[in-house]
């Protein structure tokens, strides 16, 4: 027997405890921006503090839900990648159809606690096969836009998900929904500076004194010493008239491909394409220059004994290399800078 004062000191406790873990997580999620490392710590969290044997994470991507990360076995599983719309996952068997598009539909919260006794979802395929008692399904919101939905069930007992845990889960997705957004932020904005980095050699906005793309003005510019590389395919222009578009950039992109490489690995830099010319920037003593433009040369010697198992004819190259003063800086208009 246990008397209504000594229930509600209990009770109490509890509550106090799932809240304390619910901001400890919150502080975890927060804190992350990889969106990888995200969803694990996430799905490990969820089943950390809701008791579930299996979850599944589906996150809206360009206008659909599809399943990006999953945990089999509990707390301490590993936390497994996907990328499978949630369609061809129900058609997998790897969700239960009629639970997720109901939690779909309502964008609320979906506690089941017996599914192979609710009428509404005995019938599922995936509900048979696993034996699914427990099941939830939760929304991540924010401001009123459906980031994704997070599914939990457990096989073994019926009521698995009471109400102090899903309530825990409520406030764990909120968090998550904007741990996810801020998350997909910082990847779209890797992607966009990896993305100028492919424009705007690292090179340049250090010699320029410069660590951001954004940071760089119209006129910027600094006087240094450099050995200046410039190569070019002999006679191309009559050479490319006798090729498609097609044929014209894959074969300028598959010798760029075996030049390049040789010039980087010399400490070299390529300011600029100019068609099927290069022009790289050195240390100004000139040997790595010298050293690039043999290895460059026999970089396409090797090239043209390929293409010529193709029975395509050989390709031909001039190199120069320049010592001396350079002014690096920016040319053009506010809108349009070289």
């Amino acid at each position: 027997y246990v008397t209504p004062t000594r229930h509600r000191t209990v009770r109490a406790r509890a509550d106090e405890f799932d809240f304390a873990s619910v901001v400890k997580a919150n502080q975890v999620l927060s804190a992350e921006v990889d969106l990888d490392r995200l969803l694990a710590t996430m799905m490990s969290l969820v089943m950390e503090n809701c008791g579930a044997a299996h979850g599944a994470l589906l996150l809206d991507e360009a206008g659909g839900l599809r399943l990006v990360a999953s945990n089999e076995g509990g707390d301490g599983a590993p936390v497994e990648r996907h990328s499978v719309g949630l369609d061809e996952a129900v058609r997998a068997g790897r969700l239960p159809g009629a639970l997720m598009h109901l939690g779909l539909r309502t964008r609320a919260p979906l506690v089941v606690d017996d599914a192979l006794r609710d009428v509404r979802f005995a019938r599922d395929p995936y509900i048979k096969a696993r034996g699914t008692r427990s099941a939830l399904v939760q929304p991540l919101l924010q401001q009123g836009k459906l980031l994704g939905l997070l599914y939990l069930e457990n096989s073994l007992i019926p009521g698995a998900f009471t109400a102090d845990r899903a309530q825990a889960l409520t406030l764990l997705c909120g968090q998550a929904a904007v741990a996810v957004e801020n998350a997909r932020l910082f990847a779209r904005q890797r992607r966009l500076l990896d993305s100028f980095a492919r424009f705007v050699p690292s090179q340049f906005l250090q010699h320029l004194g410069r660590t951001d793309v954004a940071d760089i003005g119209l006129g910027d510019s600094v006087r240094a010493e450099f050995a200046v590389l410039f190569s070019d395919l002999r006679d191309f222009t009559t050479f490319s008239e006798g090729m498609g578009p097609e044929e014209n950039f894959r074969t300028l992109n598959g010798y760029l491909a075996r030049m390049v490489p040789e010039i980087e690995a010399r400490g070299g830099f390529v300011d600029k394409y100019v068609g099927d010319a290069i022009m790289a920037l050195f240390p100004p003593d000139g040997t790595r220059a010298i050293e690039a433009a043999i290895a460059m040369h026999q970089a396409l010697d090797v090239l043209n004994l390929e293409r010529a198992a193709m029975g395509f004819p050989a390709l031909r190259m001039g190199v120069g290399v320049h010592l001396g003063p350079v002014m690096l800086g920016t040319v053009g208009v506010g809108s349009r800078m070289d």
